[in-house]
């Protein structure tokens, strides 16, 4: 029976955010959505090592991963540089520089500010992978620049 939601069950997401807190959050949302697989980091660095052995089909990335960390765009150009996977950036910076930042690097990527309701990730998610032009797969993992 047709619930009316969108069907998730084949796609495995990366959800990275330094905040525990914050990356559980939308872990159980995706969760909740349906997603078969959800993969939390909590640095850029452990992203590219989830990112080597996955081929993910949705990336929620936050834009400040921490002092000790590469930032969110840094991280999505190493696990995606031809910007094949859909991909949501969230942060807590709500200002015109931090937008153009993103829209530049990241044109096709969805941008929350944060505190991020399940809703507004739901209307999200919905956007980006309605934007993956038809044909286009995840890229392999094994294609994953080391």
């Amino acid at each position: 029976m047709d619930s009316g939601r969108p069907d998730y069950g084949a796609i495995e997401a990366l959800v990275v955010d330094d905040d525990v807190l914050i990356a559980w959050a939308t872990e159980s949302a995706l969760g909740d959505m349906g997603f078969r697989r959800v993969v939390v980091a909590t640095t850029g660095e452990s992203a590219i090592e989830a990112a080597r052995t996955n081929a993910f089909g949705l990336i929620v990335a936050d834009l400040n991963l921490g002092p000790l960390s590469i930032n969110g765009l840094e991280l999505l150009a190493r696990i995606d540089p031809d910007e094949r996977v859909p991909t949501i950036v969230h942060t807590s910076y709500d200002n015109a520089e931090v937008t153009a930042e993103v829209a530049r690097v990241r044109p096709r990527a969805a941008r929350l500010i944060k505190p991020v309701t399940d809703r507004d990730m739901a209307a999200a998610i919905v956007a980006v992978l309605s934007d993956i032009p038809r044909g286009d797969t995840p890229p392999d993992p094994a294609e994953a620049p080391g």
